[in-house]
């Protein structure tokens, strides 16, 4: 307390929680739903989906999923944040 008013800002380290998370594995895993409803079997987009996009252990699917989860971060704490709103307290 300094002068009667705090002298901190109450941000939070995790703004976004775990929103990032649950839309970004919602997003990665909307192509196999679409190639599922399709009902293509074999065909070349259902093969490229079954391969990297829905095996864990594929480097596209890790590297698309860090790449939605850094993504979506950014966009909630853009939309939820407001520093105005910050600076005025």
């Amino acid at each position: 307390m300094y002068g009667g008013t705090s002298t901190y800002l109450p941000l939070k380290v995790n703004q976004a929680g775990v929103i990032p998370v649950i839309f970004g594995s919602s997003l990665l895993y909307l192509p196999d739903l679409i190639s599922r409803l399709a009902g293509t079997t074999g065909g070349g987009f259902q093969q490229f989906v079954q391969t990297y996009l829905v095996d864990q252990s594929s480097w596209v699917h890790i590297t698309l999923y860090v790449a939605l989860i850094i993504f979506f971060t950014y966009f909630y704490v853009g939309i939820t944040f407001n520093p105005e709103e910050r600076a005025e307290r």
